[in-house]
């Protein structure tokens, strides 16, 4: 298997990073409650959706999604190489993409367009008639292995609409033993309630600072012949009870590198809980107020995406769903960008225990890259 060159892949992934914590602090500040998010396929479908803008709307678009402008036309060669060292599986892990677009029968993709959603993001094409909304979810329900069955409600007024779906199952490379998980007291931002606490005992990748502890759990990847190893590992990040998961979201967010950086073996107690988390939010008021205004209304301008370029986004609706056992962890999200004709619109200690009962932050990543795919805050992880 050829191996896609790296020259752009960590400016692209410093963006998803970037943009994601941005995304989970955004949002944060109307959902007190747990919220998951996969930044990568937000901003894949929204990135997409953004090259057939012209002019300010694309501005607006790049720039909210953390991406210089000038970058827009190698985006797709960007994402094209990224997926093609991302999403491959292993008996370990499974990590799978897919993008299509659904065109109602009076617009016609611009012949530009439609090659760069074909060969660089691996999008299908499907007709768009006010009936789609079931082949959509069974479309994204397919793409999710069954773990997010609904994204739509009814077609409405769209005249396109994109959708993105991601899914991933890994394997821990050292799976936690089911007879040390025990009941156990989390503190909820709502008060304290029991779960089922995870524990393992042994060398992990970990760091501490004045504000919070971290520490990696790889997951299993069971490589070809010849063929590179993705380094796939979740990282939990826990404030210390002088901080809480609001800053430290802002900090993260703040230098997304922090995310993969200062990490060294240790000898450790972590105790983590068990927890599934699902999530559903539209993005619209959320990426309008981290500045992509322009496009959601009659003065967007996607002049390099359709004929007729009259569309503007709709809404933009995403939906995830996160689950973590002492086996491993499981994961899948969805979105979807419906448009619309504009007229109707410190220094290391020797040891370390980390007992996770309170809030925190639990990632899913791909350490060579830098890929940020999912960020989930939990604040109660039942």
């Amino acid at each position: 298997m050829e191996i896609p060159r790296r020259s752009s892949i960590p400016s692209l992934s410093n963006s998803i990073g970037s943009f994601g914590l941005q995304t989970i602090q955004t949002i944060s500040k109307d959902q007190k409650s747990n919220v998951v998010i996969s930044p990568y396929s937000i901003n894949e479908v929204v990135a997409l959706t953004g090259l057939g803008a012209v002019e300010d709307t694309q501005d607006q678009i790049m720039k909210t999604l953390m991406i210089d402008p000038k970058m827009a036309n190698s985006l797709g060669k960007q994402y094209s190489d990224m997926n093609g060292l991302l999403f491959r599986s292993s008996e370990g892990i499974t990590l799978n993409i897919a993008n299509s677009i659904w065109v109602h029968n009076k617009y016609k993709l611009n012949p530009e367009f439609a090659s760069v959603a074909k060969n660089s993001f691996g999008a299908e094409v499907a007709p768009l008639t006010s009936n789609s909304a079931n082949d959509i979810n069974q479309w994204v329900s397919k793409a999710t292995n069954g773990k997010i069955s609904k994204i739509i409600d009814k077609i409405d007024n769209a005249k396109m609409i994109l959708c993105n779906a991601i899914y991933f199952k890994g394997l821990f490379e050292h799976a936690f033993d089911e007879k040390e998980t025990k009941q156990d007291k989390f503190q909820s931002e709502r008060g304290s309630i029991d779960v089922q606490m995870m524990h393992q005992k042994r060398k992990f990748q970990y760091k501490e600072t004045d504000s919070y502890q971290a520490v990696q759990i790889e997951y299993s990847w069971k490589s070809g012949q010849g063929e590179q190893k993705p380094q796939m590992m979740s990282s939990v990040f826990l404030p210390k009870t002088t901080s809480d998961i609001d800053k430290l979201t802002g900090e993260l967010a703040s230098n997304s590198k922090l995310l993969f950086s200062g990490f060294q073996e240790l000898e450790g107690n972590l105790f983590l809980p068990r927890f599934k988390v699902e999530f559903e939010t539209s993005l619209k008021k959320h990426l309008m107020t981290m500045g992509m205004e322009k496009p959601f209304t009659d003065r967007a301008n996607f002049g390099n995406l359709s004929t007729p370029g009259d569309l503007m986004i709709d809404d933009v609706i995403h939906k995830a769903v996160l689950e973590v056992n002492e086996k491993g962890a499981e994961a899948a999200a969805a979105t979807v960008v419906k448009m619309m004709p504009r007229a109707i619109m410190h220094q290391p200690p020797k040891t370390f225990q980390m007992k996770v009962n309170r809030p925190f932050l639990f990632v899913i990543q791909e350490q060579n890259t830098e890929a940020l795919l999912f960020v989930g805050k939990i604040t109660n992880p039942q």
